[in-house]
This record gives structure tokens, sequence and C-alpha cells, in this order.
């Protein structure tokens, strides 16, 4: 499941974060990890299914890889648990994303309040700090293949049949 930075704004028709939806949506899960009759024969398949979550932001440049769970084997008896500690995560991310992003617009509005009559003289300019790296947008795809490579190597072994 996929979400991007246009889920953060409230749904017009409910209110709601589409975020939020989003996550709810996500209890399809349930049904996933349920165990089914293969059609035919009177065997019982119990899908053993591992996740690996990884948060990606394709607007700022983060530091270090935002690995959520790493080959997590999903039961349907702490299904609850699981989600309820994934959304506790995500939204812990959704926050330092929105942190760093409010600091990088201080620092961008800071040297426009402090600019003054002597604003072409070097010295007089106010130095700026070094702040989260915006990402251009060809850098968000390379970032986002890695992401992808990355997300690829945290499967458990015997997943890539």
């Amino acid at each position: 499941m996929g979400t991007e930075v246009s889920h953060s704004r409230p749904d017009d028709s409910t209110g709601e974060m589409i975020f939020d939806e989003v996550f709810h949506a996500s209890k399809c899960l349930a049904g996933l990890a349920q165990p089914f009759k293969v059609p035919g024969t009177d065997q019982l398949f119990k899908p053993k299914i591992f996740i690996t979550i990884l948060a990606y932001s394709s607007i700022i440049g983060l530091t270090s890889h935002q690995v959520l769970v790493q080959g997590c084997q999903l039961d349907k008896t702490d299904l609850d648990d699981f989600l309820h500690h994934i959304y506790q995560q995500l939204r812990a991310v959704e926050s330092n994303i929105a942190e760093v992003l409010h600091q990088q617009h201080e620092q961008s509005v800071e040297p426009v309040q402090n600019s003054g009559l002597h604003s072409n003289n070097p010295d007089n300019q106010p130095h700026r700090k070094q702040g989260i790296s915006m990402v251009s947008a060809d850098m968000g795809l390379v970032s986002m293949v890695r992401q992808g490579i990355l997300a690829l190597q945290l499967l458990p072994p015997n997943s890539s049949a």
C-alpha cells in the first residue's frame, strides 16, 4: 500500500484526513491472514504473510531510512496490536516530517524578516542555517528507486519465489 503527501489533507466530503482513511483500508489484512480451503480439495491453506513497512517522503531528503517493520509475520491473533503499533509509528513519522518542514519554512522566512536597508553588504546579510535538503523531482525518483531496492532487500530470504 502506498501513501503520499496528498493523503495528509482532509477529505472534502467527510472532513477526515485521507491518511486515516487509507489506514482503515489496510484492515483488509485481516482477510488475507484468514486460513481458507483450497477450492476442489479439503486442504486448509494457512498463508504465511511477511510484512515490511518503509516510510518514504518524496519532498524532503531524510538522512536515514524509515523502516517501521521488517519481516513481521502477519498473524490474525495479534493483527489489531500490529495495526495499532504501525498507526503510532506512521503518526510519529508524519510528525517528524511536519517538524522538518516547519523548520525549513522558518529558515526560509528568517532571512526575509531580518533583511534591512543594507542588504547589499555581504557582512550585514544574515547567515542562513544549514537546512534539510528539499528534494527535486528527479532526485525524488532516484530516492524512490533506492527505497524500493531497500524494501526488496528487507524481505525474508525465501520470498522471491
